[in-house]
């Protein structure tokens, strides 16, 4: 089947074309295309930024001109992502041709054929709502006119804009003129808009046609092989499952290229939307004393929600397919299969289980619950600050039953790993096997249920709302190197003299103790002030974080120390190029990444320090007739006069407050350091995975190859072993510090986000906790992003064994391969006290709440 002849992509090719965007289309012709394209949303757009800031100072004026600055922001975002991911895209098509090649069967061919009949639909739908909407939008300076003509009045209606802009000119003289070039260019957008989505859902209609195709397969396996006889029967049923699992894993390739091809985009766009869609709704309200106005942004918001709408439809089909392959093989006759053929389909039902999905950033994955929870507000600050009382009563109470309903499950479910860590591999198949109904039952937990419907454990509280080389020395590495450096100075190397140790520690706690005391004492004093109250606890929860992780390193120092120990044995038992190679690069990543974490922290830290010294350079670049006010770090009480100790209080603070952030930014780097080592243990193992060798062993295969591939995946079960010890390890030492660091920024976001816009009419305060906003927002999510690496690098061990030729090897090795990606279905994972797993989520998650108390707090004003 030729995809590409169908009639959807021959329409589809002529717009795609037009806009340069067409993979075979000559250069020439693709660049002017595009050339002309960015000109077209640029000129419109310079116009309207021009009028916004014009119009700065006139909230409703502002934002009126916002939403179309953001539609041609998402248009631009579009377009940008064609250009620069213009290889990635040109392989997506490449993919569906070679899909389309490889159909034979008529039913194949008839099921591609009806998904893209149903896109086809679905973009002409779309695409004629969108245009009719716009239709809409540009027929409201044409009213005027009509009712001019048919309700004449003594003089001419005024004229109607279809947005603000600034061209330097009379409006009114160029009214034409202008009219005429926000029809071309706002067509353009639109355009690309519309056939973004459109190539978004074709693209997934194709996987979702693989998918059914795959899924036709698997529940008619037993039709295909009926009437067969035995050995003809058994050699029909292995080319079958083989030839299923080979489009499975061609499948899932498409749609983590689709995935990779989106979601940098549409984390953009999705903010825009959100924002674009707020904002036409408020200026419809607005306007509703002038109704064509008003119509004018209704239909601007009514196409945002169908621009929104249409793309998480289209992404929760690729989810619903992808997951319905895990049905398809549970409803086969599989208990019908010689039992060597049933082990083939276990990793497809285990794959399947987690579905293909497409996301916004990493962060959202776009699906019909995100449509919905796009829409979700908070709607009465002041009855939900009034029920706050009785909310925390009610939420102790589910946390002591979910607490005990948690312990039962953790402890059937420990049964799995004492199975999975006993050496299991070197027990004779048969064995092996009475181990497997183990292993199986122990992976559902028991539990205790409300009706049969929720499950009480922590989850539900959370949820409401080949050459040899020689040994590595990690410990020896520059980023080591540099790193003792800085833990010795903060009494944290476990190599260090212990009076040295307890002599740098003395000098921290001493330090962060002599800056906390005053804040403290000064906080108790304007108690009944809640501004001044607002404005001391940044800082006193700054040192209380840092605190928390100081202590967290000094009653784990065992831990930490074995951590790091592990560290060590594990880069000495690197033997071959490629594990040091492997290794190498991770901690060449941390080094570069822990030191961009650190100059941001500390420059954000140096804009801070440098606030009060604003004053004073505003005095010798514009002087007043008397000089301007001290500014003071922070609120403190020393019972001093402030202003005559000023410079004394000031030397303190810089002394002090680098050190409570370099504990905050060196607990960081740590945990970074650390989870890149386990990042570099997976990535070494997933490589070994991925090339286990299974090609040479023929059917008559040597005793010498069976032992050798033998060999092999016992190393690789090893390896896993000691990489999910060390994640296990690395989580106990810091998953209390971090509930309390979790619970310490969301407060400390809220707080400094409040105190800033009640100081934008003092610029050098609000600049000040501005910088502190910015610098906790980093900090959330600079360990965030560390959990999330580790979740991605240890799902990535089950993807490599189910990517490699796993269906070739012999039964016996097959085996041993099972009980490893039973495991690795499971990530390992840093959590916040065993309740908030520390990911892009979690960071998501805690900035919407804290977006939450800071209305609340803001309300409250």
């Amino acid at each position: 089947m030729n995809i590409f002849e169908t009639r959807h992509f021959r329409e589809f090719k002529v717009v795609l074309t037009v806009l340069g965007l067409w993979p075979p289309q000559p250069p020439l012709q693709r660049n002017c295309a595009r050339v002309f394209v960015i000109l077209a949303i640029l000129s419109i757009l310079t116009v309207k930024v021009i009028k916004f800031f014009k119009l700065i100072h006139d909230i409703d004026g502002a934002i009126e001109c916002m939403p179309m600055i953001i539609v041609h922001l998402v248009s631009l975002t579009k377009y940008l992502n064609w250009i620069f991911n213009a290889d990635k895209l040109k392989k997506i098509f490449i993919h569906i041709e070679r899909d389309g090649e490889t159909l034979e069967v008529s039913k194949d061919v008839e099921i591609m054929e009806n998904w893209m009949n149903r896109i086809r639909t679905s973009s002409a739908s779309y695409a004629t709502s969108i245009f009719t909407i716009l239709g809409m939008f540009f027929l409201a300076p044409a009213v005027p006119k009509i009712l001019d003509i048919a309700v004449p009045l003594n003089e001419s209606r005024p004229l109607v804009m279809l947005y603000q802009t600034e061209y330097f000119v009379d409006e009114e003289e160029y009214y034409v003129y202008i009219l005429l070039h926000a029809y071309m260019s706002v067509s353009v957008s639109v355009v690309i808009l519309v056939y973004f989505d459109v190539l978004l859902g074709t693209h997934v209609h194709h996987a979702c046609a693989m998918f059914t195709i795959l899924r036709s397969y698997l529940e008619t396996i037993h039709l295909d092989i009926c009437n067969a006889s035995d050995s003809k029967k058994s050699e029909m049923l292995k080319r079958k499952i083989v030839h299923c699992i080979k489009i499975h894993r061609n499948t899932l390739e498409f749609a983590d290229e689709l995935e990779a091809s989106y979601s940098t985009a549409w984390f953009i766009m999705l903010t825009l939307c959100t924002f674009v869609i707020t904002l036409t709704g408020t200026v419809a309200v607005m306007k509703l004393d002038n109704p064509m106005e008003a119509t004018k942004f209704v239909s601007f918001s009514l196409g945002n929600v169908c621009h929104l709408y249409y793309t998480t439809f289209k992404a929760q089909m690729i989810i619903e397919e992808s997951e319905a392959v895990f049905y398809s093989v549970y409803f086969s006759d599989w208990y019908d299969f010689p039992p060597k053929y049933q082990r083939l389909l276990i990793p497809i039902m285990m794959r399947s289980k987690t579905p293909c999905s497409i996301s916004a950033g990493s962060i959202f994955v776009l699906s019909m619950d995100l449509f919905s929870s796009a829409f979700m507000k908070l709607d009465n600050p002041m009855e939900a600050t009034k029920l706050v009382s009785f909310s925390l009563g009610n939420i102790c109470h589910l946390y002591y039953t979910t607490f005990q309903a948690q312990m039962i499950i953790e402890e059937s479910e420990a049964v799995f790993y004492s199975v999975y860590f006993s050496d299991w591999y070197d027990f004779p198949p048969k064995y092996q096997r009475l181990l497997i109904p183990i292993m199986m039952r122990s992976k559902t937990p028991c539990s205790i249920s409300a009706g049969s419907i929720f499950v009480l454990s922590m989850d539900l509280f959370s949820s409401s709302q080949y050459r040899h080389a020689t040994k590595m020395n990690i410990l020896k590495t520059r980023h080591f190197r540099e790193f003792k450096v800085v833990l010795t100075l903060l009494g944290q190397w476990p190599s260090q003299s212990p009076l040295q140790r307890y002599c740098v520690r003395f000098i921290v706690l001493l330090a962060i103790f002599s800056i906390l005391t005053p804040k403290i004492i000064k906080f108790f004093e304007v108690i009944r002030d809640i501004d001044q109250v607002i404005e001391c606890l940044p800082m006193i929860i700054l040192h209380f974080v840092t605190l928390t992780k100081y202590f967290n390193w000094i009653f784990n120092q065992e831990k930490v120390d074995n951590l790091i120990l592990h560290i060590d044995r594990d880069g000495k038992a690197l033997k071959l190029d490629r594990d040091v190679a492997i290794m190498e690069k991770w901690l060449q990543r941390i080094r570069n990444v822990s030191l961009s974490y650190s100059t941001a922290m500390f420059s954000i830290l140096i804009l801070y320090l440098a606030s009060p010294g604003a004053p004073k350079l505003m005095d010798l670049i514009n002087p007043l007739n008397e000089s301007r006010k001290r500014i003071f770090l922070y609120q403190t009480e020393y019972f001093v006069d402030q202003e005559e100790y000023y410079v004394h209080i000031l030397i303190h603070a810089y002394m002090t407050v680098p050190i409570s952030v370099a504990v905050l930014v060196y607990f960081d780097n740590l945990v970074g350091t650390k989870v890149h080592h386990a990042c570099a243990m997976f990535d070494i193992l997933s490589t070994y995975l991925e090339n286990i060798n299974a090609g040479k062993i023929s059917d008559a295969g040597s005793k010498e190859d069976y032992s050798r591939i033998h060999r092999n995946i016992v190393r690789c079960v090893n390896m896993h072993k000691n990489a999910l010890k060390f994640s296990q390890d690395l989580e106990d030492s810091i998953s209390s510090a971090w509930l309390l660091v979790l619970f310490f920024s969301l407060t400390i976001i809220s707080i400094t986000g409040t105190v800033t816009t009640t100081k934008f009419d003092q610029p050098n305060e609000a600049f000040k906790f501005m910088a502190f906003t910015i610098g906790a927002v980093f900090h959330l999510f600079y360990t965030s992003f560390q959990g999330q690496e580790l979740i991605d690098q240890s799902e990535r061990v089950f993807r490599a064994a189910y990517d490699s030729k796993w269906y070739n090897l012999p039964c016996s090795h097959q085996k041993l391969l099972s009980f490893l990606i039973m495991k690795s279905v499971t990530p390992s994972v840093i959590t916040a006290g065993g309740m908030y797993i520390l990911s892009l989520d979690t960071f998501s998650i805690v900035l919407k709440n804290a977006m939450s108390f800071f209305t609340v707090l803001t309300s409250m004003r």
